[in-house]
């Protein structure tokens, strides 16, 4: 029998993030270059599946591990382990995850960048929700934004509790609209929509709300479609098939945790508003959206919506801290990122097809955006 290294995989398949974690793993372990195959086996952290992992041979660990139960049992395997969650942030074995507080950053900025000045957040206990919190909130008053204090929501997916449901009821009657929220997961993101909704609260044009992980099942049932955090869950499970290959062939532990940057915000029904009193402004805003990827200029606004230059630059500047021009390249850049990602098209394309003239022009816009060029960003976010 050909040898192969048998590695158990414990992750929550319930969850895209896992199952995309999964994913990654086997697109490391089918490389054509590897040195002795791998043979993955999976599961979950159960009693069966960790006798399995003594009694046949497991080389090494890739979990999502959440409790100090669960990790104290894998410690006596004496085995290379690479956990990939970040729930409880106080388990010592080496991590591979996402910038939570990146996440959180990310979630503010678009906010931000859509004219919203009244934001607020609802988190959990888990570590990963309280770090993407902590990005949200600081970003939110680093741009200068007011931020409403966090509700942490301890029942969220079950029946609420009389007292705390009058409670939440009155605070999301009080706060200041037009509103972002931010919610920690796409879970919990669904059930504050469901919340406001029967509460009578529109969303989004009163309460705006992004979720995080873009988990596919969550953010289409919702109604409205939920806008979410992209995280690269697939990279997150080959670097941490990668990490686990070095420390079987008696590498050293990295000191602190690889933590990868999430992927962008994808925006749908729930942030699909413009927060706005200027009428003006919301249809400036609604045409640059429309005709973004078309070569539309300055003078194209302005024979749409009867203002002058001078006042439009203006007062859009007061309201969205950018230019015209500069929202105009930001939707393209946001454009290009979803085709770099989904698709297999060659750059000069890419560079047609998000409203840009040249590769070159792309380019520039992106190295200025997010200080990288189409061809890295593609590298980055591919396994």
């Amino acid at each position: 029998m050909k040898h192969v290294i048998r590695v158990a995989v414990f992750t929550a398949y319930s969850y895209a993030y896992g199952r995309n974690i999964l994913r990654g793993i086997y697109r490391y372990a089918n490389r054509i270059d590897i040195a002795v195959p791998w043979q993955i086996v999976p599961g979950g952290i159960t009693d069966e599946l960790i006798a399995y992992t003594r009694e046949h041979g497991i080389r090494g660990v890739i979990g999502h591990i959440v409790n100090h139960r669960a990790a104290e049992t894998l410690r006596q395997l004496n085995i290379p382990i690479v956990n990939t969650s970040a729930t409880r942030l106080d388990i010592d074995f080496p991590r591979v995850g996402v910038d939570d507080i990146e996440i959180g950053r990310m979630a503010a900025e678009f906010f931000y960048n859509r004219g919203y000045r009244n934001v607020s957040s609802i988190s959990t206990e888990h570590g990963f929700a309280g770090l993407r919190e902590t990005g949200f909130k600081h970003a939110a008053l680093e741009y200068g934004m007011q931020y409403q204090q966090s509700r942490l929501i301890k029942h969220w997916l079950y029946e609420l509790p009389a007292a705390l449901n009058a409670s939440l009821s009155s605070f999301y009657h009080s706060i200041p609209k037009p509103m972002g929220v931010f919610v920690t997961s796409d879970e919990f993101a669904r059930k504050t929509c469901e919340y406001l909704t029967s509460i009578g609260i529109s969303v989004p044009d009163q309460v705006a709300i992004i979720g995080a992980d873009d988990d596919e099942l969550y953010v289409n049932m919702n109604r409205p479609l939920l806008t979410s955090v992209q995280v690269p869950g697939e990279r997150v499970g080959y670097t941490a098939a990668r990490l686990l290959d070095r420390l079987m062939h008696g590498n050293a532990p990295p000191t602190e945790p690889i933590l990868l940057q999430p992927t962008r915000i994808i925006s749908r029904q729930s942030t699909d508003t413009i927060p706005v009193d200027d009428s003006d402004l919301a249809n400036v805003v609604r045409f640059i959206r429309t005709h973004a990827l078309e070569q539309i200029t300055i003078e194209d606004i302005l024979a749409a919506v009867p203002i002058s230059r001078r006042v439009l630059e203006r007062r859009f500047r007061a309201t969205f801290a950018c230019s015209p021009y500069e929202m105009i390249i930001r939707t393209r850049v946001e454009k290009a990122k979803a085709l770099l990602l989904e698709t297999d098209l060659p750059i000069p394309e890419v560079a047609r097809q998000s409203g840009f003239v040249t590769s070159r022009s792309l380019e520039t816009a992106m190295q200025r955006a997010l200080a990288t060029t189409p061809s890295a960003f593609r590298r980055r976010y591919t396994c």
